[in-house]
């Protein structure tokens, strides 16, 4: 089963519950040439006449405002972008590829995206909303809001969930309070710092402005208190450290606008790319608000139920309400307990042929990536993942305090592309 994902900041495709392609939707078009993905968005600032990011927001037959041989509307660049996605991916008829969409695109733009995928003979077998992936949260009763930022706005849908219906009920669009938009803030953040501490404005030129935008990019979803950024200009390399708190404190009214649009609501749930932003999980904790957040690893686990009980002659619909299994089905947030109650806990991590202990109230890495923390409670050992990581329990998503037991095997994405692999053991001391 396939799975593409259409959020612009990261278009991204699945098989099978792992992530085989991740780009930005940004394109760059000259006169001869256009380019996606990561290699645009190196450019952005360089060259932001050429640079062009919101035909997956627009998804319609406008025209352009770049253009060459290939690319005269809005849909080309969707259609050139698709073709870089599946290049190296062969769909067999029979595999089944469904689509993940914002809850505010609409069923114009989801027919011109249909026929896309028909011209390129994919085999799709529908579009499911990205709200959906709050099924996988088991716990979930009553309304909610599910937030989940693009590159030029966001998207704040209203879900209703009884029992195991899960229904959308309604979006709003947020124009302009996106990704983009708050990078801007940021390198002025960034500027006004360099300004007071090396009388040097890196929004000089485009150059220097996209070296902040890079490194904002790299380090803005850390842990750090502070983030080092080192830009270079006529030969002089500058550095400064700008405290996290200064990016937090300058998004604080971006945030209030999201949050105002989620009134009368006593839960939260953050999509992916939403749930890394600095500052914004404390601020809706501050308002006594619930919060949690979904990973593509969700929407995997939303769309292999779909697509093990869609019938064969099933036409292509946008899924937008559906009763969900029992998170044990879709989900390993609430894993079954299957050990014995005298069971013993893991040990040790094993990946990559070493060995490591595993400490009781520690922090738990794979290959020097944090992935979570580690508590030992009723006999059971417990892992709660850390926020924006895209961790697997046995090839099942996971998003919250999880039982782990001797022989499960964690799986991890890294920054969208690198997936680590280990197995939790149980080591027996000799005698």
């Amino acid at each position: 089963m396939w799975l593409l994902e259409i959020n612009d900041q990261l278009i991204r495709l699945w098989k099978d519950g792992q992530q085989c392609f991740a780009e930005p939707g940004i394109a760059q078009v000259d006169r001869n040439s256009v380019i996606f993905g990561h290699e645009a968005s190196g450019g952005a600032f360089t060259h932001p006449v050429q640079t062009l990011s919101s035909y997956w927001q627009r998804l319609n037959e406008e025209p352009s405002e770049q253009r060459n041989k290939a690319v005269s509307k809005q849909s080309d660049l969707v259609f050139n972008q698709l073709n870089k996605v599946f290049e190296d991916h062969s769909l067999a008829p029979d595999d089944g590829l469904w689509v993940a969409l914002a809850s505010d695109i609409d069923a114009q733009q989801a027919g011109l995206l249909y026929g896309i995928l028909q011209y390129k003979e994919l085999p799709i077998r529908g579009f499911v909303d990205m709200a959906s992936s709050v099924a996988t949260i088991d716990y979930l009763s009553g309304d909610l809001c599910f937030i989940d930022m693009h590159l030029h706005r966001s998207v704040v849908t209203e879900v209703s969930v009884s029992g195991d219906r899960i229904e959308i009920e309604s979006s709003r669009t947020l124009a302009q309070l996106g990704y983009m938009q708050l990078m801007n803030r940021w390198i002025n953040t960034v500027s006004e710092k360099s300004l007071d501490e090396n009388r040097f404005d890196p929004r000089v030129s485009g150059q220097t402005e996209q070296q902040v935008f890079n490194q904002l990019q790299e380090r803005v979803a850390s842990a750090d208190e502070s983030i080092l950024f080192e830009i270079s200009h006529n030969e002089e390399s500058r550095s400064i450290n700008v405290p996290r708190a200064d990016l937090v404190n300058d998004s604080l009214d971006f945030y209030e606008r999201l949050l105002a649009s989620c009134s009368n609501i006593s839960h939260v749930v953050l999509g992916e790319h939403t749930a890394s932003l600095p500052g914004l999980e404390p601020l809706i904790q501050s308002r006594n608000l619930i919060v949690d957040y979904c990973t593509g690893h969700s929407l995997n686990g939303v769309v292999s139920q779909l697509e093990s009980t869609r019938s064969a002659d099933a036409d292509v619909t946008f899924v937008k309400s559906y009763s969900r299994q029992s998170s044990s089905q879709i989900d390993s947030s609430v894993q079954t307990q299957v050990t014995q109650n005298n069971a013993p806990s893991p040990t040790h991590v094993l990946a990559n042929d070493i060995a490591r202990p595993l400490a009781n109230g520690s922090e738990f890495r794979i290959d020097g990536t944090a992935i979570g923390s580690l508590q030992q409670q009723d006999g059971q050992l417990r892992l709660s993942p850390s926020k924006g990581i895209a961790l697997s329990l046995n090839d099942a998503p996971i998003s919250r305090e999880t039982v782990v037991n001797i022989g499960d095997q964690l799986t991890v994405t890294v920054d969208g592309e690198t997936t680590q692999s280990a197995r939790l053991i149980f080591v027996v001391d000799s005698g």
